[in-house]
């Protein structure tokens, strides 16, 4: 099925809207999660909001190409104002997620909050969401 493994949407609330994608470990996955998330969020946010999401996935999604293990994650969740993006793996916890590194600069400078959580006991997804303010 090309670039992904499965991809499907549901809604885990009445107010969000959900997408998941299972992403292959290649050079095009960062681009299919850019893509991924223009399309869920393009027709709701502004144009900051899409821009500063897309850069954020692709950073995270190169994360886990380069420190991750297994097949890399996406899910995009959004209401009218807000949306939450993760990014996972199966690779230790907190590879690629130390202080001061780049990623984790672009969390802190784009993202109205961010963090990391540990999935299935052996893997590991960072989010980070976004608010739409007020027009």
């Amino acid at each position: 099925m090309g670039n992904s493994e499965r991809s499907f949407a549901y809604p885990r609330n009445p107010w969000a809207v959900v997408v998941e994608l299972f992403l292959s470990r290649t050079a095009m996955s960062p681009r299919v999660a850019r893509r991924a998330v223009a399309d869920a969020l393009q027709d709701t946010f502004s144009q900051d909001v899409v821009d500063r999401a897309r850069v954020l996935v692709s950073e995270l999604v190169t994360n886990t190409l380069q420190h991750g293990q297994g097949a890399p994650f996406l899910c995009i969740e959004h209401g009218p104002r807000r949306v939450r993006v993760e990014v996972g793996d199966d690779g230790p916890a907190l590879a690629g997620m130390t202080s001061g590194r780049f990623g984790v600069r672009l969390l802190e400078a784009f993202a109205d909050s961010w963090g990391i959580e540990s999935t299935r006991g052996d893997g590991k997804k960072v989010w980070f969401e976004l608010i739409e303010p007020p027009s």
